[in-house]
C-alpha cells in the first residue's frame, strides 16, 4: 500500500549560511563557521585524537559526503587557523504525519584536547543549532541534554530511550512462540528468512506498507538501507529478511561485539508470527558468535511488548532522544515529541 499523493515534503530554507560567530574567554579568540570542502581530513583528523579512533577516510565520507538525504553540515571551531573542534549534522528524512521533513542527526561533537573547558561547547553548538531550519534530532547522555535543554529552550523535546536486554540462553518464554512460528511457517504458505546482503525494490515496497501506521520516524527505503547498513566501510551487520511468497515482510539487523549482541534496528509488517521469526533467527545467529547477552533499544511499544515476551527485560540507558523543532509545518503537530518517534540504535550514528 502507497501514501497516495498525501506526502509532500516540506519548503526549507535555501540559503545554507551559518553566520561566523566569535568569543574572547580565557584570553581566547575563537570563531565557528561552516567546514570548507578542503578541510574534510583535518576534521577527520581532529575525531580520530578526540576520540583515539583510527576512522578512515573512506568511512569519513561515506559518513559526510555520500548519504542519500545529502551532505552533512560540519561547524567548526577555528582558533589561530586551526581547527579545534567541530560538529556534524547528518541529514535524514524524517516522515512526520503526513510530511517529510529533513531533520539532521547531531553527531561527531567533539575539540581538542587542550582547548576543553575553555567556553567553546556552547559556542560551536550555537553554530549548529543556528543552521538547522527543520528538525534537530539527536541521542544525547543526560548530561548533553542538559545542556542542550539549556541552550534551545522550549524548542527542545527528550524522552528517555528504553534498553532491553536478556541472557542468551532458551528460556521458557521461548517455547511458545518457537512452536507457534514452526506451525505458522509450516501452514502458511512459502515463507522463509534469508540472509541479507544488498536492499533491492521489494523493501521499498515494505516501506510502502508499513508507513501508514507507523509513528515518526527516520524513512527506511532501500536506498537509504544501502547506505546505512551494506555500503558503510568495514561493516559488522548481519541482516536476515522474512520473504513469503516473493514478498519481503520484514528484517532485522544484528551485530555481535565482543560478547554482546544487538539487535540495532528491525521492522516488519504487523505480524506478530514474522516479529517472534525474526527474533529467533537473532538469538540462532547469537549463539553460533558464542554471544553471552543480548540488548535492543526499541522506542516502539509494539515491538516492546513482544520483546517482552521473549525475555527481554527493561533496563535504565542512560540515553536520552531529543527533538530541536524549527519549523512551523514541526511545530503544529505533536508527532514531532519524542516519545511518538520509532526509534532504535540504528538512528545513532554510534551504531
Amino acid at each position: 500500500m502507497t501514501l497516495p499523493g498525501r506526502i509532500r515534503h516540506v519548503n526549507m530554507r535555501q540559503d545554507n549560511k551559518v553566520p561566523e560567530h566569535s568569543a574572547t574567554g580565557e584570553g581566547l579568540k575563537v570563531s565557528a563557521r561552516l567546514m570548507a570542502p578542503r578541510e574534510y581530513e583535518a576534521v577527520n583528523d581532529l575525531f580520530n585524537r578526540a576520540f583515539h579512533k583510527k576512522r578512515g577516510m573512506r568511512e569519513c565520507m561515506w559518513k559526510y559526503k555520500t548519504n542519500p538525504a545529502g551532505e552533512a553540515i560540519c561547524v567548526v571551531c577555528e582558533h589561530e587557523g586551526k581547527i579545534v573542534g567541530y560538529i556534524a549534522g547528518m541529514p535524514r528524512e524524517v516522515q512526520v504525519g503526513d510530511k517529510i521533513i529533513k531533520s539532521y542527526l547531531l553527531g561527531d561533537l567533539c575539540i581538542e584536547e587542550d582547548y576543553r573547558g575553555r567556553g567553546l561547547f556552547p559556542m560551536i553548538l550555537f553554530g549548529y543549532l543556528k543552521h538547522i531550519t527543520t528538525l534537530g534530532i539527536a541521542i544525547l547522555s543526560k548530561r548533553m541534554r542538559d545542556t542542550w535543554s539549556k541552550l534551545a529552550g522550549e524548542r527542545f523535546k527528550s524522552s528517555a530511550i528504553p534498553k532491553m536486554t536478556r541472557s542468551i540462553n532458551i528460556g521458557l518464554a521461548d517455547i511458545p512462540s518457537i512452536i507457534s512460528t514452526h506451525l505458522f511457517r509450516r501452514n502458511g504458505g512459502d515463507s522463509h528468512i534469508i540472509k541479507t546482503v544488498t536492499f533491492g525494490p521489494e523493501y521499498d515496497d515494505l516501506w510502502d506498507s508499513v508507513s501508514p501506521n507507523m509513528p515518526t520516524m527516520v524513512i527506511r527505503k532501500s536506498r537509504y538501507l544501502n547506505w546505512r547498513f551494506v555500503e558503510k566501510p568495514d561493516n559488522d551487520y548481519e541482516i536476515y529478511s522474512w520473504v513469503e511468497d516473493g514478498r519481503v515482510l520484514g528484517y532485522i539487523v544484528l551485530t555481535a561485539r565482543g560478547s554482546e549482541g544487538m539487535i540495532g534496528d528491525i521492522l516488519t509488517v504487523r505480524n506478530t508470527h514474522v516479529v517472534e521469526g525474526l527474533i529467533q533467527q537473532a538469538m540462532k545467529f547469537f549463539r553460533a558468535k558464542n554471544i553471552k547477552k543480548i540488548v535492543v533499544y526499541a522506542m516502539d511499544e509494539y515491538y516492546r511488548g513482544i520483546f517482552k515476551k521473549h525475555g527481554f527485560a527493561e533496563t535504565d540507558s542512560g540515553m536520552f532522544f531529543s527533538t530541536l523543532n524549527a519549523t512551523d509545518e514541526v511545530d503544529k503537530t505533536d508527532k514531532s515529541n519524542p516519545e511518538k518517534w520509532f526509534i532504535t540504535a540504528a538512528d545513532s550514528d554510534a551504531y
